[in-house]
């Protein structure tokens, strides 16, 4: 009960059976551009970490430095202690924070907006 071959497995030098020696050449080769597409994903992935690193220090150093935040505060402050017209034609003008804080204070609560008839 042997295996018969086809005439045309007979001609091609098909023997039904699988072959105990392959191609080391071919197996070499498909290892080799394994072996490249690895290096070539691990060489990307690095990139785009030093890309997305710089990025980050670029914009850490971008950051309010110490000296324009000392400056910052210094122009808030100045805004809460002097008056400002808001509105010179509607009559609203901006307080020192200090005496809006008084007004309240005393009683004579916030100032209510005028009607203009």
């Amino acid at each position: 009960m042997g295996r018969e071959l086809s005439a045309v497995q007979a001609m091609e030098g098909i023997s039904g059976r699988e072959s105990a020696h392959f191609d080391v050449a071919s197996v070499g080769m498909v290892l080799l551009v394994i072996f490249g597409l690895v290096v070539s994903a691990s060489l990307g992935v690095e990139a785009l970490y030093e890309r997305a690193a710089r990025r980050e220090r670029a914009r850490k150093d971008s950051v309010i430095t110490p000296a324009s935040t000392a400056s910052l505060r210094a122009q808030q402050r100045e805004l809460l202690r002097s008056y400002e017209w808001i509105d010179e034609k509607a009559g609203i003008v901006g307080l020192p924070i200090e005496r809006a804080m008084d007004i309240v204070a005393a009683g004579q609560g916030l100032p209510q907006k005028r009607d203009s008839k």
